[in-house]
């Protein structure tokens, strides 16, 4: 099996904006520099290696018959045609829709990018938003180098484009979609080849805006000052959304029919896009995939001022005790730290769990409310939805601590009961206690190590994506939304994961946006799987375009029956001309275990008593439910690397406490 991936991250202009390809004079032919050659992939490899090839070209030419130029709000704008699926295509690749945020700009909401002079030459991907190296297996991971600050540019795939006055008539408009990548809200980037949307657009038949938007420390500092004020990539986004109303029609788009899709982080984002009272009447759909707003990836703004200043002084940073001085040493001290110091602390201070360490807030503009509350209490966007989630949404995650973090080179080299304490540990970090009631249901009956996997794997997974997707899809149904479920069970022929892993977190984004079709990321589907991807491309763009479905094909998602579509590629059966889709579901997956999830991902009943956090200090050893083991010289001779890989501060409390617990079984046995 080949392993492979390509990302497509450089963006000459991301690295000097001066270079005299970005403007073409609108009356004269001009020199002008072309990026060619920009990709990096990786075959049959023990470990994924980025690597990237760039030519500069300097050479002379006029505008060809295979450009297109459109205007903007911002001024004329210069994309490329292409044939996709046999229909032309146009493109527009690192469209800026905001100033750089850089210097005072660092931290603070973003602002709108303003005119240019000449035509912007949209051919090439930016790069991504400043972050880290990403792990996803041995073999396969993505390099954060050419990572950058300056990355607030978006990318539109359009069947049309308005030359003519006729086609800002609402009957030619075609609706568009804004895909908001995952990442856990620090990595992610619209130019990785996976969120190339040239084929959905062209099979769909709908406009395709894929943007990038800040990450970690730099999307989600909050200072609740106006130079930090928080939730800056949810503001990102946001500005995004008014680009859109304001611009689409000039690539034969209608702003009134937008979806707002995402997954992971991505589909977060678009939970609280959807409470959030800023982005009202900005979009009518919304595609939710394996990420709702009840996963807890968020906090108060009140809580996060603690840690933010035990970060500064992490950057050996002098904070004043003083209140009303403690906030501007911290602004200062993060205002003019260098990107990627950032970045290390960050890294010392985490969990170690793939995932950023800043997350929206609320209780401030964006969000004035808990965005549970504000679900609960219905004020949210009266949008359709289509939401879902994965077979195995933790395998990926666990998979990630097995190797990344614990080191283990096969499923064997870890006992079930090592497995049940570490997920104790992993599962503290967003709640206060892990019940034994809990515990017990998912390794009831385990005997080998791979069973306690994946039993870690259902834990992960339902406590942070299936069961409070399951739970966001009954309060909407409640309130009277149309909702459409599914439940992707297909293992990729193509996965780079192992296979007792199964269909894990993603998978379904690959066929959902067309990857498999995509020759630079040399995936070897079968044709099963090619047909597969076809058909939900077709299903979401129907989506997009009428927000319902047929209902003797795909049952709109009640409380009353909580019907879901199982999709893989024995779903749909075919007797020409109609297509049936034959696995439909009903109960919500996961049901039994979902249930007793349920009292911590609900709004707790007294809205005074917020979800939070738990930092290491606030993990008490007294509920930690006591699995039969004894492995401290383990856990004694990793404590060093651990502790680099998860944070001094956050591992040294828990292995101590961890050590605490086993000697007192070790004394209970003597």
């Amino acid at each position: 099996m080949n392993e492979y991936l390509s990302v497509h991250q450089v963006h000459i202009h991301s690295v000097n904006r001066n270079l005299p390809r970005l403007l073409i004079p609108l009356d004269s032919i001009s020199w002008l520099w072309k990026v060619v050659g920009v990709q990096c992939y990786c075959k049959t490899c023990d470990r994924m290696r980025l690597f990237f090839k760039i030519a500069v070209i300097a050479a002379a030419r006029a505008i060809s018959a295979s450009e297109v130029i459109v205007k903007t709000s911002s001024g004329y704008l210069q994309g490329t045609k292409a044939s996709v699926f046999n229909r032309t295509l146009y493109s527009f690749l690192g469209v800026p829709f905001a100033q750089p945020p850089v210097g005072d700009l660092r931290f603070a909401k973003p602002q709108p990018y303003g005119v240019w002079d000449g035509i912007y030459v949209a051919e090439s991907l930016a790069f991504p938003c400043l972050q880290d190296d990403q792990y996803y297996t041995d073999r396969v991971q993505i390099s954060g180098v050419n990572s950058t600050e300056d990355c607030l540019y978006l990318n539109v795939w359009t069947p049309s484009v308005c030359k003519k006055k006729a086609c800002y008539d609402a009957q030619n408009k075609k609706p568009v979609v804004v895909i908001l990548h995952g990442g856990g809200f620090s990595s992610g980037g619209n130019s990785y080849s996976f969120y190339n949307g040239s084929f959905l657009s062209a099979l769909g038949d709908v406009v395709v805006v894929v943007p990038n938007y800040r990450l970690g420390v730099f999307g989600f500092l909050d200072l609740g000052t106006p130079d930090s004020p928080g939730n800056q990539a949810m503001f990102d986004q946001l500005l995004v959304l008014k680009w859109v109303r304001r611009n689409i029609a000039s690539f034969g788009g209608d702003a009134k029919k937008v979806t707002l899709m995402g997954q992971g982080s991505g589909s977060i984002s678009t939970g609280l896009h959807m409470v959030s009272p800023l982005s009202r009447g900005l979009f009518r759909r919304a595609i939710m995939q394996s990420g709702s707003p009840y996963v807890r990836r968020y906090e108060s703004s009140v809580q996060t001022i603690k840690w933010l200043e035990v970060m500064a002084r992490e950057l050996n940073c002098s904070v004043s005790k003083k209140e009303s001085r403690k906030k501007e040493d911290i602004a200062q001290c993060f205002k003019w730290s260098e990107g990627r110091t950032l970045l290390e602390a960050t890294r010392r201070m985490g969990s170690g769990i793939p995932g950023s360490n800043f997350y929206p807030t609320w209780g401030n503009e964006f969000l004035p409310l808990e965005p549970r509350e504000a679900i609960e209490l219905g004020d949210m966007e009266p949008v359709d939805v289509l939401m879902g989630t994965n077979q195995n949404e933790g395998g990926s995650f666990i998979h990630f601590f097995l190797r990344r973090i614990l080191e283990k080179q096969s499923v064997n080299s870890i006992s079930p009961d090592e497995v049940h304490l570490y997920l104790n540990v992993l599962l503290r970090f967003s709640l206060h206690t892990v019940p034994k009631e809990i515990s017990d249901y998912y390794f009831k009956g385990v005997r080998t190590s791979v069973q306690a996997l994946q039993a870690a794997c259902l834990a992960f997974g339902d406590f942070v994506f299936q069961c409070p997707t399951n739970y966001f899809a009954d309060i909407l149904s409640r309130h009277g939304r149309h909702v459409y479920m599914y439940h992707f069970d297909h293992r990729p022929s193509f996965s780079w994961w192992d296979p007792w892993l199964g269909a894990v977190h993603f998978d379904e984004f690959l066929f959902v946006m067309g990857a498999l079709f995509h020759g630079d990321l040399a995936f070897s589907p079968s044709i099963e799987e090619l047909r597969l991807s076809a058909r939900m491309m077709k299903m979401w763009t129907h989506f997009i375009k009428f927000g319902e479905f047929d209902s003797s094909k795909w049952p709109e998602y009640a409380q009353y029956n909580q019907t879901y579509l199982n999709i893989n590629p024995k779903s749909f059966h075919t007797s020409a001309p109609v297509t049936t889709y034959t696995f439909i579901g009903q109960g919500p997956v996961r049901n039994q275990a979902c249930q007793l999830w349920k009292p911590y991902i609900k709004m707790p009943t007294s809205t005074n008593r917020p979800n939070k956090t738990v930092s290491a200090a606030q993990i008490s050893p007294v509920q930690m439910v006591e699995p039969d083991i004894s492995f401290e010289k383990t856990l004694a001779s990793q404590n060093e690397r651990l502790e680099e890989k998860i944070g001094r501060s956050t591992f040294r409390e828990i292995v101590h406490q961890l050590r605490q617990r086993l000697h007192r079984n070790n004394q209970k046995k003597k």
